[in-house]
């Protein structure tokens, strides 16, 4: 299910449009595809950015998936904070269900006035990067799980990705 607090349903009309485009930047991030370390999964191309994190180091796996695979989406474009994450997200959900997994993955955006970050681990009963009343954060927040690929788009307004070139 595709959650939202309210500051983010504030921002998702805005959103409307006929289509979108993600920046090569961000589907370079994708390239490289999924990997395993420590008993966790991590974008490759993140993990390689983190090279001395472990597992130990944090709470649980969640923690350090989140850790790891996570990004301040200006880091890669500039403009379209939101719009681009949503985009990124979805591409990132579609590679993660090309294979038959049994796990769900979980991806949280998160906007504020300093930008637009990307949090996503491998969904885990009993742990969460995030408190489950996310209408008590004062950042936009937006969680989709890799379950509602189908759905990301209609739920926000947007209604298709193409890569930017």
């Amino acid at each position: 299910m595709i959650r939202s607090n309210h500051a983010m349903r504030l921002k998702l009309p805005v959103l409307m449009s006929n289509s979108r485009s993600i920046a090569n930047a961000l589907m370079e991030l994708l390239e490289d595809g999924f990997a395993l370390f420590d008993g966790c999964t991590f974008l490759n191309s993140l993990l390689l950015l983190n090279r001395n994190a472990r597992l130990q180091d944090y709470s649980d796996e969640t923690g350090f998936e989140c850790y790891v695979n996570s990004f301040h989406i200006e880091d890669y474009i500039e403009g379209g904070g939101i719009e681009q994450s949503l985009s990124f997200i979805f591409e990132l959900f579609l590679l993660w269900n090309k294979e038959p997994r049994c796990k769900v993955l979980r991806a949280m955006i998160s906007n504020d006035v300093f930008g637009t970050v990307i949090h996503f681990h491998v969904f885990r009963e009993g742990e969460s990067w995030l408190s489950e009343d996310i209408d008590e954060y004062e950042e936009a927040i937006l969680i989709a799980d890799s379950t509602d690929v189908g759905s990301l788009f209609s739920v926000t307004g947007m209604s298709s990705v193409s890569v930017a070139r």
